[in-house]
């Protein structure tokens, strides 16, 4: 696996990461809890582009994707 790029939100509370598998892309979404940033959830992104993923991470760190 390959990270390919990472997003952070203007708040600090989300990440996301574009990750390049052998199974294709796919958003590895972060969340602060507690103390720690915790991944929240993996978004299959694996039948898009890799700018349908940079879109989606953004979304994600920009809260159009709500948990």
């Amino acid at each position: 696996m390959t990270t390919l790029t990472t997003f952070f939100s203007q708040d600090g509370q989300r990440e996301a990461h574009v990750v390049r598998a052998e199974s294709g892309l796919h958003v590895e979404a972060y969340e602060f809890t507690s103390h720690e940033m915790a991944l929240v959830r993996i978004i299959d992104v694996s039948t898009h582009s890799e700018y349908y993923a940079e879109d989606t991470a953004e979304n994600w760190v920009t809260y159009v994707i709500r948990n």
